[in-house]
């Protein structure tokens, strides 16, 4: 991990975030939903409703996957 700690001396406190494999996954959902408000072919509603929806199956597909991460149903 030479880069992190290279990165880690130039800074005075660096925390990493817990094991979340998802995450850039679920922010996808997030930044999809607000281009369809921003380009007008959904509303905010309907663009938000379907990111929570395929953010479940994306939380759902990690329980099962890794069940061992702890994630509660």
């Amino acid at each position: 991990m030479q880069v992190q700690f290279a990165f880690a001396k130039q800074i005075p406190t660096m925390m990493y975030p817990p094991r979340t494999p998802v995450l850039f996954e679920l922010g996808l959902e997030l930044d999809l939903a607000a281009e369809k408000v921003i380009r007008g072919t959904a509303s905010a509603k309907e663009a938000l409703d379907l990111a929570q929806a395929n953010s479940q199956r994306v939380i759902e597909r990690d329980r099962i996957e890794n069940p061992a991460s702890g994630a509660k149903p």
